[in-house]
């Protein structure tokens, strides 16, 4: 009885010792290690923050030694995207992958210029995002320099003219960057950086204007990261983007050719409101329009000599944006024939225009007879139907 119990203990120290080693084991391999060695430092404090959608905690901190030299440990069960440096402009970013360790060397005064990093294929992805993105940045603000200095001399618009089309392409070369570099390691955590950063203040890539990308990048990643908060904000993005494209797809059944025209009320600028069905009788163009409607000064002046020749044709300018200065300006400026209204969200979304502007030419009983011309052709559509 008692050499049976001797045996038990025995067993019961044995399992726990197993237990051990395979969580101390475990944990060795969860975790990873960051070491980053910096010239010109004297004790610098450095950070290691985790990156994620809508925070950017303060993972460690740590001095610098004599030789300029600190040492990071995360306990990481799941790949994730790091930042470390000494402030919010002066850093680097890196993604961190389970047990595995990295080595950043840098200039302590000029991290994003300056770093190097032997690691994950991620981080070497994050350092040629950096390597791209700084000179273009520089030289954009070089170019905005230069034409400010001319802001008072009579060559102005010529420089301006010069300057903004190296601007554009300085802006085209680093959309192509970021969207092959997407493109070719769809596979990588780290390529959310590019999906997402912006250029300056503008945008470089879109759910709206790249679909697939997007598309390819999160069925990719859902696969190999699925609880990834950076992974799973794609996945919200992406999901809306076909929940919308679903309903735009459904709400433009509702606009072909020869059908009636969805009714709605409007909202004149004097305040007064009517409907759309209460113009029947005229023939009618739809204008959704704003100030960010490319060359909008352009179509309202040919939208207004198209009009002198067809007296019953109305104007209806629905407008989309946020300037009422604006808006006023155009309604004052424009009023033969036309009827100025407000495009509400629920009018935007009747009519798809939420994201881009558009027209309709609808007939005396209220259908639809043409739709989404351009203005080189408002006015052989408008002569070829009237």
């Amino acid at each position: 009885m008692i050499k049976k119990k001797i045996t038990a203990i025995r067993f019961i120290g044995l399992l726990g010792l197993i237990i051990m080693f395979s969580c101390n084991n475990q944990d060795k391999q969860n975790m990873s290690v960051i070491e980053a060695e910096f010239s010109h430092t004297a004790q610098n404090k450095v950070y290691l923050h985790e990156l994620l959608p809508d925070q950017w905690p303060v993972i460690d901190s740590a001095i610098t030694d004599d030789n300029g030299m600190v040492q990071f440990k995360v306990k990481n069960s799941k790949a994730g995207i790091y930042t470390i440096g000494t402030k919010r402009e002066n850093l680097a970013i890196i993604q961190v992958n389970p047990g595995e360790s990295q080595y950043l060397n840098a200039d302590i005064r000029q991290i994003p210029n300056t770093y190097t990093v032997n690691g994950s294929e991620g981080s070497q992805l994050l350092k040629k995002l950096k390597k791209q993105t700084l000179p273009n940045l520089n030289e954009i603000d070089s170019l905005i320099s230069r034409r400010n200095l001319f802001r008072d001399s009579s060559n102005f618009l010529h420089v301006k003219t010069l300057t903004d089309s190296l601007i554009r392409q300085v802006h085209k070369q680093q959309f192509h960057f970021q969207y092959n570099l997407v493109k070719n390691n769809k596979d990588e955590l780290a390529v959310l950086v590019p999906l997402f950063q912006p250029f300056g203040r503008e945008e470089v890539l879109t759910i709206q204007e790249q679909p697939e990308l997007f598309i390819a990048v999160h069925d990719t990643l859902m696969q190999k990261y699925p609880d990834n908060p950076h992974v799973l904000l794609l996945h919200k993005k992406v999901k809306r983007y076909q929940e919308k494209q679903e309903n735009s797809k459904q709400t433009e059944e509702n606009l072909q050719l020869s059908k009636v025209a969805p009714d709605f009320t409007i909202q004149k600028i004097n305040g007064e409101a009517s409907t759309l069905s209460e113009l029947k009788g005229d023939f009618i163009l739809i204008h959704f329009w704003s100030e960010k409607t490319p060359d909008y000064k352009k179509q309202m002046k040919t939208i207004s000599e198209v009009l002198q020749s067809h007296e019953n044709l109305i104007h209806l300018a629905m407008y989309k944006g946020n300037d009422k200065l604006v808006w006023n300006k155009v309604a004052d400026r424009y009023q033969n024939q036309s009827i100025h209204a407000i495009a509400n969200q629920q009018i935007q979304k009747m009519y798809n225009t939420t994201e881009k502007h558009r027209l309709f030419l609808i007939n005396e009983e209220g259908k639809i007879i043409n739709k989404d011309f351009g203005i080189k052709t408002i006015k052989s559509v408008i002569d070829d139907n009237l």
